[in-house]
Formats: structure tokens, C-alpha cells, sequence
């Protein structure tokens, strides 16, 4: 027999021993009477249950005390486990101690390692204690990258904000210059979008809600192509509440010359180690990157020169061919065809070799 909390539903009792099994509810506890097969010396026992108890921040909730009656040895290893956005800790323990969380790996299934918060073991049957919930710090580190395309129509924007929680993140906010307001923005489980101005800074606060708190690994997208303004600019990047690492990129995929001056920032030798979230905006010869030191003050100045354009005659000789011929008294005649397509200047200049006597010309 096995003795479980008070309250506790038994959802599934299995074995490769286990014959048959009955489940007793009483008010103050919870009794599986476990029949094993004939003959059985070891066995191993699996059950799932479910105790109606809320979890929330704050909460106290009894550590479970399962019971093997009438047994001469009983030792105890509780694994707990919860989501990133809360930790545990234990209290009021009594014939239990604090073990390594790798202690309950063994047989702990590979999905269920890394959320292992406490791990306790108990020597005898006589044990308690309490699980105290507290809500995680929730820490936001990470990167934001601007990417600047210049080309010869027009100026393409990317602003990707690469993150990591330690915790629980239910909104994130930053401000990024006014013009970005009508950016296109891409993130995960995006509940709501509230985009107000930041006063007279030319500058606007993006408050991004989440449906559920995002933990770990996320990245947040935005868009934009805007005319080049004609005149000298500096490229800043969104800027986060948190301290996070700033890169800029600067590509010409126009004709025009752009001159990029770092302010309150540093050139990066992009044939170095870099980024890993910068490598593909890094490909081409006319790629400039720099490091951010400080995002609200920092940024990357730049001026479009245009370069004067050459404007050549519009002509071109598609195709030409030369036939020549001897004669029996040691002369040399030759006729030179050419397929001109000429807009521009109606006529054409050849220069003959020397000693040669041009005897006529014909044009179709």
C-alpha cells in the first residue's frame, strides 16, 4: 500500500510487475493498493496525479509525502519542477535535505532536466517540508542591429532586436526614431501595439504586449523604405530599456558614393570575428559595419554623393567582317562590311591602314 497527499487525483498507475491496482480517496489521504505478479522480488511502479492546489507567486504548497506502508526502508528523492518564470525554494524542511539537481537526472527524462529548480531526498518515511514560490527577475540581454540599404531609388531600413530572457517577459518597449512609426513589425504571439510620441525628441515608444510571457530566445523585426532625404543623415538605432549591444550596417547597392562617419561609435573589421546575427548582412564589398557605444547619443552619419553621370555616344557596331583577296599581278583588295546601330551621331570615322587607296564607300 501507498499512501499519497490528501487531494491528490491519480490520473495512472502502471508497472511491469504491477497485476492490478485500487485507488481509496478519504478526507485525509489518498490510498493505492498496489498488486504485484506472483513471485516478484523488485518492481517499478509509475503513477501521474494531480494535486488541486494553486500555484501562483507567493504561494506555500506542503511538499508531497508519499508513504510505502509496512515498509522496513523507505528513502525519498522529490524532484521539483516549474516554468521559467518562477523559482522555488525550500522551507521548514524536516527529514529532508537539499540535494545537486543532477542527483534526480537518472530518471528524470531528458525533456524534464533543464527545468529541475530543487531536488530533495529524504533517508527515512518520516518526512516535510514547504515549497515557497516566488515570481523570477525577469533580465533581457541581447543585440539590436540597424541595416541600411542604400540603393539608386530608394533607402531600405532593417531593425532586428535579438534577445534573451531569464524569466518571464510580458511586454518589451523601446523608441526609435518618428519616421519608423509606420514601419512594418514582426514578433511572436504580438497581442497589442501601442505607438505614442516620446515629447518633442523626434522620437516615438514602441510598447510591444505579448498573449503569454515569452522566455528564452526571441527576435523582433522592423521595416521601413523611405526615399533618401538629399541631404547628410545619421542612422540610429532603436533603443531599448535595458542595456543591449548596438551594431550598424551600412551597404551601397546604388551609383552614388556614401560616405559613413561613426558618431559616438567604432568601425568594425568585418573580416574579424563579428556577431554571428551580423554575417548575413555582411556579405558584398560595399559594406561598412560599426559598433554603437551609446544608442541615444550614437549613431552612424551618412552623406550620398552623387557620382556625374558620362554620357557616351549611343552607338555600337553589332557586327563586322573583312574579306580579302590576291591577284595574280601581287595585289591586295580588300572590303570591310559593318553593321552599325547608331542613334546619336550619324556618321563614322575609319582610320586605313597605310599605303592603302580607298576606292568606295556605300552605305545601305
Amino acid at each position: 500500500k501507498v499512501r499519497f497527499p490528501a487531494g491528490l487525483a491519480i490520473r495512472s498507475l502502471r508497472g511491469d510487475r504491477l497485476f492490478s491496482h485500487d485507488v481509496e480517496t478519504t478526507p485525509e489521504a489518498t490510498l493505492a493498493v498496489l498488486r504485484l505478479a506472483p513471485g516478484s522480488q523488485d518492481a517499478t511502479v509509475h503513477f501521474t496525479g494531480e494535486l488541486a492546489v494553486p500555484v501562483q507567486p507567493g504561494s506555500v504548497v506542503p511538499a508531497p509525502v508519499i508513504t510505502v506502508l509496512a515498509a522496513d526502508r523507505q528513502e525519498t528523492v522529490l524532484a521539483v519542477l516549474c516554468p521559467e518564470v518562477l523559482q522555488v525554494r525550500e522551507g521548514n524542511l524536516r527529514g529532508l535535505t537539499v540535494v545537486l539537481p543532477d542527483t534526480v537526472n537518472a530518471w528524470l527524462t531528458t525533456a524534464n532536466r533543464p527545468h529541475v529548480r530543487l531536488a530533495l531526498q529524504a533517508r527515512a518515511a518520516d518526512y516535510s517540508g514547504d515549497l515557497l514560490v516566488s515570481a523570477k527577475a525577469t533580465t533581457v540581454t541581447g543585440m539590436c542591429a540597424a541595416s541600411v540599404r542604400f540603393t539608386e531609388t530608394v533607402q531600405q531600413e532593417t531593425y532586428l532586436f535579438d534577445l534573451h530572457v531569464d524569466g518571464g517577459l510580458e511586454q518589451f518597449s523601446f523608441t526609435a526614431p518618428e519616421h519608423l512609426a509606420d514601419a512594418r513589425l514582426d514578433a511572436p504571439l504580438l497581442r497589442r501595439t501601442r505607438i505614442e510620441p516620446e515629447g518633442d525628441s523626434g522620437r516615438v515608444r514602441f510598447t510591444l504586449e505579448f498573449q503569454d510571457q515569452l522566455t528564452a530566445n526571441f527576435r523582433i523585426l522592423l521595416e521601413h523604405d523611405r526615399l533618401p532625404p538629399g541631404s547628410a543623415q545619421t542612422i540610429v538605432c532603436p533603443t531599448a530599456d535595458t542595456p543591449l549591444k548596438y551594431y550598424c550596417v551600412i551597404e551601397n547597392a546604388g551609383r552614388d558614393e556614401v560616405a559613413a562617419t561613426p558618431v559616438a561609435a567604432a568601425a568594425l573589421d568585418i573580416t574579424r570575428t563579428v556577431p554571428e546575427m551580423l554575417r548575413p548582412l555582411l556579405a558584398g564589398n560595399r559594406v561598412q559595419a560599426f559598433e554603437i557605444k551609446d544608442a541615444r547619443t550614437g549613431g552612424v552619419s551618412c552623406q550620398a554623393n552623387p557620382r556625374t553621370a558620362v554620357v557616351t555616344a549611343n552607338a555600337r557596331i553589332g557586327l563586322a567582317s573583312t574579306t580579302l583577296m590576291l591577284t595574280a599581278d601581287g595585289l591586295c583588295l580588300g572590303e570591310t562590311t559593318f553593321q552599325i546601330d547608331n542613334r546619336t551621331e550619324q556618321f563614322l570615322i575609319v582610320r586605313l591602314p597605310a599605303g592603302v587607296q580607298l576606292w568606295t564607300v556605300q552605305v545601305a
